[in-house]
């Protein structure tokens, strides 16, 4: 029998500005690693809202379901919105 590979993703913590895209959800893989030349199918997710403050970096679709060749542990990041300057008088 064939088990899956334990690996550990976890969320990398990011930050934009009110108001801008948010950046590309980001993860790294730790435990056992990957296999060479195979990537994660997904993606990652965060708490909805615009406004200033930390927001959770949740597993979103990147799941051990969409990966059969893995169990996943997953650990979640914040994604950091920063006000936005006032504008100029």
């Amino acid at each position: 029998q064939i088990l899956p590979r334990g690996i550990t993703v976890a969320a990398d913590a990011q930050s934009k500005v009110e108001g801008t895209v948010d950046p590309t959800l980001t993860w790294t893989v730790g435990g056992a690693g990957m296999v060479v030349g195979e990537t994660l199918a997904g993606a990652l997710a965060r708490d909805a809202g615009e406004s200033a403050g930390g927001y959770t970096i949740r597993q979103g679709t990147v799941s051990s379901a969409a990966n059969p060749n893995y169990a996943i542990s997953f650990v979640s990041g914040t994604l950091t919105i920063t006000a936005a300057p006032a504008p100029a008088p």
